[in-house]
């Protein structure tokens, strides 16, 4: 019999097919994210008008010894004396990081044998790069015309991501690694004289802030790019474990900025922006141990293995938003996860709604309300 064909241009219709192909589903998930900005769910939750992403490497799982798979990635492990060849496989993960707390999953990026470069001694930072340089393609291929702000941990911290990102018309704001870069920290360390409180607000989450910052230094290979540098000195109050006293702690956090920083922007730009890229660490985290199976295969077919990754990182994206949803939010902080979750089952498979209800429910459009803090 022959099989019927579909119009492709529609996601949906590739649930048709025996055969999904992980692009697929990665539309699907695209699409549903897409519907969320075209309705304005997320307008009170940008960073700096534009749509907050934050990126992060993370290896998914690995296997000793050679299959002769051309996709896995390959390293030597062990000592000179018990030496071995490894496989791995190195994923590149960028979520939604809205300025509420919500983290959700975006879209996945792998990387391949044939752009390995992990022999090399620059090898991890330079092929993260160009795994970097592929999503970012693929992210301006879905939102040509959406605005932009990616915030991004040292690893980031090259003129080729900059320039990646400056290229495609978005902001950034990465951490600035002080070996690394020691002359642009050297350059953000004469302006520590000039730090200031933000008026009105010296404190944030129980941390005294002063800020400082060196705006519009020229960068880059061919000095196309104007960064700003900003500085960020915390103090504030912890009980030393040993002596039971009472102490004052110091802290530094030190970013590279494309946006031209002042007193003004700074709250907006670094507390509710630069500091919530540990939320994507957070939400990986519970995708490698609080139920997702993150780290399993499912299959060494590497179409099938994605495909799994990719319906994983979907269904957490639904089950995020679910959760920061302004009713079900209200239940979570008063009941917790697991006892709504049990709610929820129990009413759907109880026996006093009737067919006709759930009927009734079906027809009519649900509204989605975030919690916006």
């Amino acid at each position: 019999m022959k099989r019927k064909e579909h119009n492709l241009l529609n996601p949906l219709d590739s649930f048709h097919y025996w055969n999904i192909l992980p692009q697929r589903i990665e539309e699907i998930h695209i699409s549903l994210i897409k519907e969320l900005i075209n309705k304005k769910k997320f307008k009170k939750l940008l960073i700096h008008d534009s749509l907050p992403i934050t990126v992060d490497g993370t290896q998914k799982l690995y296997r000793d010894g050679l299959f002769h798979d051309e996709h896995w990635c390959e390293r030597q492990v062990g000592n000179a004396e018990d030496e071995k060849v490894q496989q791995y496989i190195y994923v590149i993960e960028a979520n939604i990081t809205l300025k509420n707390g919500l983290n959700i999953p975006l879209i996945s990026e792998y990387l391949y044998t044939h752009n390995n470069q992990l022999l090399n001694t620059e090898d991890k930072q330079d092929n993260e790069t160009t795994a970097f340089e592929r999503l970012a393609e693929r992210l301006k291929n879905y939102f040509p015309r959406l605005k932009m702000i990616y915030f991004m941990d040292a690893m980031y911290a090259t003129q080729a991501v900059m320039g990646i990102i400056h290229s495609k018309n978005w902001e950034f704001i990465i951490r600035l690694p002080k070996r690394k870069l020691k002359e642009l920290a050297e350059i953000l360390n004469a302006k520590k004289s000039t730090r200031e409180m933000i008026p009105g607000q010296s404190h944030y989450r129980k941390r005294q802030q002063e800020f400082y910052f060196e705006n519009n230094i020229p960068y880059g290979y061919d000095w196309q790019l104007s960064i700003n540098l900003i500085g960020c000195l915390e103090s504030y109050e912890q009980v030393n474990k040993k002596t039971g006293e009472i102490e004052t702690c110091y802290s530094e956090h030190l970013w590279i900025s494309s946006i031209p920083a002042s007193i003004h922007n700074v709250h907006e730009l670094l507390n509710e922006g630069a500091r919530k890229k540990e939320l994507i660490e957070d939400s990986i985290n519970t995708e490698k141990n609080r139920g997702y199976h993150y780290k399993h295969a499912f299959s060494y077919n590497w179409t099938a293995m994605q495909g799994f990754h990719y319906l994983m990182r979907l269904g957490h994206a639904i089950n995020a938003v679910s959760e920061f949803s302004k009713k079900l939010k209200s239940y979570i902080k008063s009941l917790g996860v697991s006892a709504t979750l049990k709610l929820i089952k129990e009413t759907i498979f109880g026996p006093w709604l009737s067919v006709e209800w759930y009927a009734t429910q079906r027809e009519i459009s649900p509204q989605l309300r975030l919690q916006l803090e």
